[in-house]
C-alpha cells in the first residue's frame, strides 16, 4: 500500500497568515500610540507669556509701534514684502478696531480683502505678521524656532497696539490665528469681542478633547520632522497661496495647539476676560477639530461668559481656509457678508 506525501498548505492560506500577522502588528502599534496619547493627556499644558501687557495710550503711540514693526520686517533677511503687516487706518483712533490673525504658514495677505470690507464699515484694521512667517523661503524651515510663548507675546503685543486704534476692539483669526484669538478672548479684558474662526486647537482625525490634548503634548517631544501640506505635489501644491509656506516642521504646528489648550485649561475654572466670545466653525471642516471648538465655547458659557457659536453650513462646501480669495472653492460674496454680519451682531 502506498501513501501520497502530505499536501502542502494552499498558497492562499499561507498568504492569509502573513496578512493577519501584519494586521496584528499594525493594530498593536495603533493601540500603543493611542495609549501613549492618553497618558500624555494627563500632562498639563501651560504657556508662560514672556512679556507684560502695556496697552497703547493713543493712536500716535499705536502707529509708532506698527511703523517700528514694519522697519523690523523690512530689515529681516529673506523677507517677502507681500507679507508685510497690514494697517488700514482712518488716520485717527475710531470707535472700532479689529485685529485679524492669519493662519499657520500663511501671512497677512490672507485677510486683506476681508479687512478692506471692515475698513469700509469704519473700522481701523490691523493684520499683523506672525513670528517666523512671511519669508521668501516658502519651505517654512524658520518655523523650527517657533514656540507657544512667541505666539503669546505676539498676541499680547498686537492686542496692546489695537487699544490705540479703536475704542472697542475685536480680535479674530483663522486656524492658527483662531487659536491666538481664543487665547486673547480668555485673557484680555480690554477685548470687546473674541471671534476665533476654525481655531487650530485640535486636529479633525483625532476624536475628542482628551486625545487632542495628548497629541499636543506628544508633538512637543516627537522629532521635529518636516511635513509637506501636499506630500504628492510638495512645493507645487496647487492649493497653496503664492505667499504661503508649502510645509512646516512638525513641532511648529503644535505650538498653536499648545496656546489653544492653555486657554482651554484656564476656561475650565476662570471666566473669559473678554466681554463676548463668538466661535465660528465650519461644518465641512477637513483639518481642525470642531469638537474642541464647541467644548471651549461651552466652557466659556459655563463660566459666565457671553459665548455663542455659529457653524457655517455644510452646503457651502467650504475648505478649511474659507478666507483666502485665492482658494477656488470660496465664494467670498457669500462668505464675507455672513462673517461681517456675525462679527458685528455678536458685539455686546
Amino acid at each position: 500500500m502506498t501513501t501520497s506525501p502530505p499536501s502542502s498548505p494552499p498558497q492562499r492560506s499561507r498568504g492569509w497568515r502573513i496578512v493577519r500577522a501584519i494586521l496584528l502588528v499594525v493594530l498593536g502599534l495603533l493601540a500603543l500610540l493611542v495609549l501613549v496619547i492618553v497618558v500624555a493627556a494627563f500632562v498639563p499644558i501651560r504657556v508662560e507669556n514672556p512679556i507684560v501687557s502695556r496697552a497703547a495710550a493713543d493712536y500716535d503711540e499705536a502707529l509708532a509701534q506698527i511703523e517700528a514693526i514694519w522697519d523690523e520686517e523690512n530689515e529681516t533677511a529673506d523677507f517677502n514684502p507681500v507679507c508685510q503687516s497690514i494697517l488700514m487706518t482712518h488716520g485717527e483712533r475710531v470707535e472700532r478696531a479689529i485685529v485679524f490673525y492669519h493662519g499657520f504658514t500663511s501671512c497677512p495677505e490672507q485677510f486683506r480683502e476681508l479687512g478692506r470690507r471692515f475698513f469700509d464699515l469704519g473700522y481701523n484694521v490691523y493684520v499683523p505678521l506672525a513670528p517666523y512667517h512671511g519669508l521668501t523661503d516658502r519651505y517654512g524651515t524658520a518655523l523650527e524656532n517657533l514656540t507657544a510663548a512667541d505666539l503669546a507675546a505676539h498676541g499680547t503685543e498686537t492686542a496692546d497696539i489695537a487699544q490705540g486704534l479703536g475704542e472697542h476692539v475685536t480680535v479674530s483669526g483663522l486656524s492658527g490665528g483662531g487659536a491666538i484669538a481664543a487665547w486673547l478672548g480668555q485673557n484680555r479684558a480690554d477685548v470687546e469681542l473674541a471671534a476665533p474662526m476654525a481655531p487650530f486647537i485640535g486636529v479633525r482625525f483625532v476624536p475628542g478633547v482628551w486625545l487632542n490634548k495628548g497629541l499636543t503634548n506628544l508633538i512637543r517631544v516627537l522629532p521635529n520632522v518636516y511635513r509637506w501640506w501636499d506630500p504628492i505635489n510638495r512645493e507645487n501644491n496647487p492649493m497653496s497661496a503664492p505667499y504661503s509656506y508649502v510645509g512646516y516642521p512638525l513641532r511648529s504646528m503644535g505650538t498653536y495647539m499648545e496656546l489653544g489648550f492653555d486657554a482651554f485649561a484656564a476656561a475650565g475654572n476662570t471666566p473669559p476676560a473678554s466681554a463676548a466670545q463668538l466661535m465660528i466653525l465650519n461644518a465641512s471642516e477637513t483639518s481642525v477639530s470642531n469638537t474642541v471648538g464647541e467644548r471651549l465655547t461651552e466652557r466659556w458659557a459655563e463660566q459666565g461668559g457671553a459665548a455663542t457659536h455659529y457653524t457655517l453650513a455644510r452646503n457651502l462646501r467650504l475648505p478649511h481656509d474659507f478666507i483666502s480669495v485665492t482658494r477656488p472653492n470660496v465664494d467670498v460674496e457669500v462668505v464675507y457678508p455672513l462673517l461681517i454680519e456675525l462679527l458685528t451682531e455678536a458685539r455686546p
